[in-house]
């Protein structure tokens, strides 16, 4: 080999590792990792991160990221919102959490879903052909997306945009009510002004605060108090991981009052499918099972804690805390020693938030609203209760001063002067936060309840010891206005009742020694079978116009008696109102008051008119015997309808010229009250026809159209003078009437039949067998209000009304002749008014 060629070859060697190396570091230098999507988005920017277990959050420039981890796909979870401040209470309560949602996140090519779960059908989970059947019939709907923007650093979760989850209006998770009081509220949500605000995560949830801008609108039926008010509210919208393993469930039972969640089951075998309901409940489980097991008490894994707010003026806090731990009576009757515990906010805790719906609290409202609201919410799977919220108002001082004043100065001096005393405060307010956290408990309102008590026994200072005025703290109870002065001792509050501990007997007891859900079912059947004929254990749904025995605020087995107890107080109140009350200089607070005692004299009328084609609803097993209603007995329902237009025309008493002179001018409060009243008998006409045509001794609608008319013209039937009072039901009841006797012919009744009508020869169940009714009078829900029957085609009360306007018309005849000359006028008026009506359907 040449020397020329060996030194090429050294060349060509020495150019090739040269050029190696100049590879090697040119691929070093260009090899840096480059930046990655991840720390792009988060990079030299202004940067706020949050993170835990659960999830990581990043605000960024007004924008919120989150790291979704991979293991969360699928989880199901809640989303709440709650107004933490607001510049209007009446468009937002603080504390109130209205609003849920049920969801879980999917990730679907390079998008995050977030889907909304259904609670409401269920069937066999283990089964692969139910899954396949809930997955065809009833999916999972996509509510919202958000593109995949990057993976974290470990690859374990995906990055999104999440901000218009929380700065955008979702209709919702509004947290604006749609009821205030008596106002309809509306809002129009203004997006320019939504901006972020604070950003949290804890071990299970994360929470969001926005600001977010409403133009709000308060109208009470067309008058609105205001309009496009701009509102401020400070949003806290909380989404917490459902529990991994689920409480075991409870069935509801339409026999007692507890809160539930309706659900569907479809059979995988085919047949019929089956509602049934999940009772709502803490998850209450015994920390040492052993010792539970042998009947000693035992703390529970997990207690109920209740955070009381720390803005509640002097003096509250004390009765709040009894009125909630009140309830640990009961809870250990059952085995649990201190289930319920309250706790102040704490200062030092850096994780405690009372609008993240991880902490149960007691909340005060600084509004003039006279009233408390409870919520509670749940997981839709098992019906556990994870959250509840008692709000406060101010005003509920006022409604307590009114309603203790009103119910109970007669025999208690105390609160004749018209201020509420530290002692009277505090026992009132107690009762209140008793009765609202029987709600977070899960029990509902219980109506019925202080019927069990006999009038007179509410009149015993033994009797009310021992028993309360109530069998349970969750009616709807003032003060005991049964009492008369001289009876003395007697208890004027609400306490927890007999129903209360079978409640929390039936709800909580963890039934450890039976095994089986099906067993546990019977069981709990079985303790309310032994109850159902004890009238201390019923329950009476909400809301029911059918039924005089549920109704809110009423007292005893007799609304005429104790009807006539609380008018007696009443007029003794009216007679020293002045003289009890001195230190009101202006007379706003007497004013107040007398308002209030004149709507409280139509509610205790009212408590009668309820019997006026009423009927106790009985829910109750199948194939028990028991009826599913009970007819008011028909003289109770005929001494209802003449001692309430009785009361009604011998109102006199209520004409204080002293206070009826008090406050603003206008038409005064009683006469507004006597304009709508004659309406309220008239309003059970269709009560009447339904349950007449059900009944084997009825209060017919034959009865109801007489009884109202010798009522009303009573003084004119015994030719004695009339008063101011009796000219004005005269003339209402000439004008409801009109209406009645009109419909004749067209959409009513034939002229012929009507003359029939005068002869006694139409017989009552004309139309309609009572057959036809005893499958739709009361659907067997397990809760909400009972639908009203339509009886429009089986109702011929227009014909009594015909028969009793001859009658008037001859009686008028003879009046304008032989009554006083002071009442003459009237009759004339009175007598064209009718000869004309009747001269229509000659």
């Amino acid at each position: 080999m040449s020397k020329q060629i060996i030194v090429n070859l050294i060349f060509v060697f020495l150019f090739q590792v040269a050029f190696s190396f100049s590879s090697v570091a040119e691929k070093k230098k260009n090899n840096v990792k480059p930046q990655g999507k991840y720390e792009k988005l988060f990079k030299d920017k202004s940067c706020i991160t949050v993170s835990s277990d659960f999830m990581t959050l990043h605000k960024v420039n007004g924008k919120l990221y989150a790291e979704i981890p991979l293991r969360l796909l699928g989880k199901e979870m809640l989303l709440s919102s709650t107004a933490a401040k607001t510049s209007e209470v009446m468009a937002g309560i603080p504390g109130y959490t209205p609003s849920s949602l049920y969801l879980c996140f999917t990730l679907q090519d390079s998008t995050v879903q977030i889907r909304l779960l259904s609670d409401l059908v269920t069937t066999n989970a283990e089964s692969s052909k139910s899954a396949r059947l809930m997955a065809e019939n009833y999916g999972r709907p996509i509510w919202m997306g958000f593109n995949v923007l990057a993976y974290n650093a470990d690859s374990t979760a995906v990055v999104c945009d999440i901000t218009k989850l929380f700065q955008s209006n979702i209709p919702e998770l509004t947290p604006v009510i749609k009821r205030f009081g008596k106002y309809d509220i509306s809002g129009t949500f203004v997006e320019s002004l939504a901006r972020l605000g604070e950003i949290r995560a804890f071990e299970n949830n994360i929470m969001v605060t926005s600001n977010l801008s409403y133009q709000v609108d308060a109208i009470f039926v067309l008058f609105p108090f205001f309009q496009q008010k701009p509102v401020d509210m400070e949003v806290v919208r909380t989404l917490i991981l459902l529990p991994e393993q689920t409480m075991e469930t409870r069935l509801a039972d339409p026999r007692i009052g507890v809160f539930s969640s309706e659900k569907i089951n479809i059979p995988e075998e085919g047949g019929t499918m089956n509602s049934y309901s999940l009772a709502h409940r803490w998850r209450l489980e015994p920390k040492d099972e052993a010792a539970f097991r042998q009947g000693k008490e035992t703390e529970p894994i997990k207690p109920i804690v209740m955070y009381v707010d720390n803005n509640f003026p002097d003096g509250w806090k004390e009765a709040v805390q009894r009125g909630i731990l009140k309830w640990n009576r009961l809870f250990e009757r059952i085995g649990f020693k201190n289930a319920i515990q309250v706790m102040d906010f704490p200062s030092n805790d850096p994780t405690f938030n009372p609008d993240n719906i991880a902490y149960s609290c007691v909340r005060y409202v600084a509004h003039e609203n006279e009233t408390a609201k409870t919520i509670s919410w749940t997981d839709p799977r098992s019906g556990e209760i994870l959250h509840s919220t008692i709000c406060l108002f101010h005003g509920l001082r006022n409604r307590i001063l009114i309603d203790r004043f009103l119910q109970t100065a007669t025999i208690d001096p105390q609160i004749r002067t018209g201020e509420l005393t530290d002692e009277i405060w505090t026992e009132s307010l107690e009762q209140y936060v008793t009765h609202e956290m029987g709600h977070a408990l899960g029990l509902q309102d219980n109506m019925c309840a202080s019927r069990a008590y006999s009038v007179d026994s509410l009149r015993s200072a033994s009797f009310t010891g021992v028993h309360g005025i109530s069998a349970s703290i969750m009616d709807e109870l003032g003060f005991n206005y049964v009492a008369q002065p001289n009876d003395h001792g007697v208890k004027l509050t609400a306490d927890l009742g007999p129903y209360d501990e079978f409640a929390i007997q039936w709800l909580y007891s963890p039934l450890l020694e039976v095994p089986s859900a099906k067993g546990k079912k019977d069981i709990l059947s079985s303790w309310l079978d032994q109850k159902s004929e004890n009238p201390i254990y019923r329950y009476g749904r909400v809301s029911c116009e059918y039924d005089p025995s549920c109704l809110s605020g009423d007292l005893g087995d007799d609304a005429i008696k104790a009807g006539n107890y609380a008018l007696s107080n009443l007029k003794e109140i009216m007679l020293h109102m002045n003289e009890w009350i001195q230190n009101d200089p202006d007379g706003r607070l007497r004013s107040l008051l007398y308002q209030e005692l004149v709507f409280y004299h139509e509610k205790l009328l009212d408590y009668a008119v309820k019997n006026i084609g009423g009927a106790y609803i009985n829910v109750s097993k199948e194939n028990t015997g028991m009826n599913t209603y009970d007819i008011i007995p028909r003289e109770i329902q005929e001494a209802s309808m003449h001692w309430v237009l009785s009361q009604f025309r011998d109102s006199e008493w209520l004409e204080n010229p002293q206070l009826m002179t008090l406050g603003t001018f206008g038409t005064p409060p009683l006469w507004r009250v006597r304009k709508r009243f004659l309406s309220a008998p008239m309003l059970r006409e269709d009560y009447v026809c339904l349950f007449s045509d059900l009944s084997d001794n009825p209060y017919s609608l034959k009865d109801f159209a007489e009884d109202m008319y010798e009522e009303v013209w009573k003084r004119t039937i015994e030719n004695k003078p009339l008063t101011a009072i009796d000219r004005y039901i005269q003339k209402e009841w000439l004008g409801a009437s009109e209406y009645r006797i009109r419909v004749m012919g067209g959409n009513g009744l034939s002229k012929s039949l009507a003359l029939s009508a005068l002869a006694g020869e139409v017989p009552e169940k004309m139309i309609y067998e009572r057959e036809n009714f005893n499958s739709l009078v009361f659907p067997r829900q397990i809760s909400g209000e009972l639908a009203k029957i339509n009886v429009k085609y089986m109702n011929n009360s227009h014909m009594y009304f015909f028969k009793v306007m001859k009658e008037c018309e001859q009686m008028l005849e003879k009046r304008i002749y032989d009554s006083v000359e002071a009442d003459r006028a009237h009759y004339r008026a009175m007598l064209y008014c009718v000869r004309a009506l009747l001269k229509e359907k000659k």
